[in-house]
């Protein structure tokens, strides 16, 4: 976050593109400690959700508009930001979008829901009504005579923020991790414990020494510091979860080393995780 507040501070960028997670994270360093942030007109977030108090801190903290949008590698733009107010467009030639409840039925406005996505364009590798992994919610139609659906908040997906050591606080991510590489896994979770990381994978074949010391080596990495690292493998699927799904959880105690897999997998499910 500091690093990247400094290089605002060098720039003086007119607009400035950031993850929204990176974007809260030096605007609570901008608070902590000023630096002297001068010309930002706009900031275009990407890949993460915005809600209203992350609006309102960049406004204060930098006296910019956040301007969002919503999209994703397999559709593209799903949504874009009305121009007049801060919900998103369905870009309604583009995609077809559907917000579903339990049962599967339509939410309707203000309700959250599933996010089902049918692609309008990918003739060739059509994706028909595909579950996004996303809870977002419809609005009201929108004053300014766009007539484009309007989603009033995208909730996202569980995202993930740990406290380092020194008690920084650090975005988290597993994208393009080196454990990713091991051609044996064939699926993961990742829990992060307030003393250590228990890494959970079902496996084609059992991990070697050197497969085990490479996922190690890689929490050490994701993580940004030495953690220990707790490794649990099975054969068997971990549940019914896409790679859409969450994937690494935060666990406000310490690990007790007779958990197995099904005992992590409870403790998961009864701690709450947190939306980001």
């Amino acid at each position: 976050a500091d690093e990247l507040l400094d290089a605002i501070v060098k720039h003086e960028p007119h607009y400035l593109l950031s993850n929204p997670v990176s974007l809260r994270l030096a605007a609570h360093e901008q608070i902590r400690n000023p630096q002297r942030v001068m010309r930002i007109e706009q900031v275009l977030t990407l890949a993460d959700r915005v809600d209203s108090s992350l609006r309102e801190l960049v406004r204060e903290t930098f006296g910019a508009k956040i301007v969002d949008r919503y999209s994703t590698v397999e559709f593209g733009f799903i949504a874009i930001q009305c121009p007049f107010h801060e919900h998103l467009h369905v870009v309604s030639p583009s995609v077809y979008v559907e917000i579903l409840d339990e049962n599967n039925q339509p939410c309707k406005v203000g309700e959250p829901g599933r996010v089902v996505i049918t692609g309008l364009h990918t003739f060739a590798q059509p994706f028909l009504r595909y579950e996004q992994g996303d809870i977002a919610q419809w609005g009201e139609p929108c004053d300014a005579g766009i007539s484009w659906p309007v989603i009033e908040e995208v909730h996202g997906r569980v995202r993930t923020i740990s406290s380092s050591r020194d008690g920084k606080p650090r975005l988290v991510t597993l994208f393009g991790a080196d454990f990713m590489l091991i051609r044996t896994i064939t699926d993961y979770m990742v829990v992060k414990f307030s003393d250590s990381v228990a890494f959970i994978a079902q496996v084609k074949t059992p991990l070697t020494p050197a497969e085990q010391e490479r996922i190690r080596k890689s929490m050490c990495e994701v993580f940004r510091e030495e953690v220990n690292v707790h490794i649990r493998t099975t054969g068997e699927p971990l549940g019914e979860r896409s790679y859409k799904a969450a994937e690494l959880f935060i666990v406000d105690e310490p690990f007790d080393e007779n958990m197995n897999i099904a005992s992590i997998k409870d403790l998961i499910a009864r701690t709450p995780q947190v939306f980001y």
